[in-house]
């Protein structure tokens, strides 16, 4: 362990955050939908995060100076769970 990695964290949550989105019923709504969400960048598809999550990351990695070194997958993590309360059960998804 490095002097920098002196202490043990951990997330424990499930939830999600993809170019679908973040929120429970979003995410099923564009699941269901026909549209995709590709684009083509430097000639390869990629799914993007949506640009209004992105820069919600961007604020929450500069809302606290310990974020900032943060690697991104840890910051969606933190994220991403901010939404776990939103949380609904299957039926309200179908």
């Amino acid at each position: 362990m490095t002097k920098n990695m002196n202490k043990t964290i951990s997330i424990t949550a499930i939830s999600s955050i993809s170019p679908l989105g973040v929120q429970p019923k979003e995410i099923w709504k564009n699941y269901k939908s026909n549209a995709h969400f590709f684009s083509e960048k430097h000639k390869a598809l990629v799914a993007e995060l949506p640009s209004e999550i992105k820069k919600e990351i961007d604020a929450l990695k500069h809302s606290n100076p310990k974020y900032k070194a943060l690697d991104n997958s840890v910051l969606y993590a933190i994220y991403a769970v901010s939404y776990t309360h939103l949380t609904l059960p299957t039926s309200d998804l179908v």
